[in-house]
């Protein structure tokens, strides 16, 4: 497995600098641009890594729920930071 450099942990939100579900999307955007400029379906390299095409669908619609619940988690960290307690 590669290592993960500090600089992506951050790119990626995961160390609560960033919105999670936002970076999800702007990534996702991305590779769909790249995929464009190569011209390969993004269908054609969902299929090479695995990921069904009702997946790729879902996630145009809407992040999926495990993201959805990393960037709750990041707002109730920022919300208890900010003083709001553990209510």
């Amino acid at each position: 497995m590669a290592r993960v450099q500090k600089t992506e942990v951050s790119a990626a939100g995961l160390d609560g600098s960033g919105d999670f579900e936002a970076v999800f999307r702007a990534t996702l955007a991305r590779i769909e641009a790249d995929a464009r400029s190569i011209r390969v379906p993004m269908l054609e390299l969902s299929a090479a890594v695995g990921i069904s095409r009702a997946n790729m669908s879902r996630w145009k619609r809407g992040a999926p729920a495990t993201v959805r619940k990393i960037a709750e988690l990041q707002a109730e960290i920022r919300r208890r930071q900010a003083g709001g307690g553990t209510d």
